[in-house]
């Protein structure tokens, strides 16, 4: 494994990871603690539309699938969403 797919890896938990009380819609990714919540949400921000697409493209479960691809039109409407106000100002 490369250096590139392990920091990929590291950078968004899988959905199917189990765990505390939160419930994801996209999954069954379920967090420990409300505190998690930012550093998912700092850990989503870092992440790069590159490591999202591949993410997407070596997942194996429709959920997986679902999740990432979810995680990636967010992405995409976040950074839309940026250039339409910036247009704005």
């Amino acid at each position: 494994m490369n250096k590139e797919s392990e920091r990929l890896d590291r950078s968004l938990p899988p959905p199917e990871s189990r765990g505390g009380r939160i419930f994801s819609a996209y999954g069954s990714r379920i967090f420990d603690t409300d505190e998690e919540i930012p550093d998912m949400f700092a850990l989503f921000s870092r992440t790069t539309f590159g490591e999202l697409e591949s993410l997407l493209l070596r997942a194996e479960s429709r959920d997986s699938k679902a999740f990432y691809r979810a995680l990636l039109n967010l992405k995409l409407q976040i950074a839309q969403e940026k250039v339409v106000g910036e247009e704005l100002l």
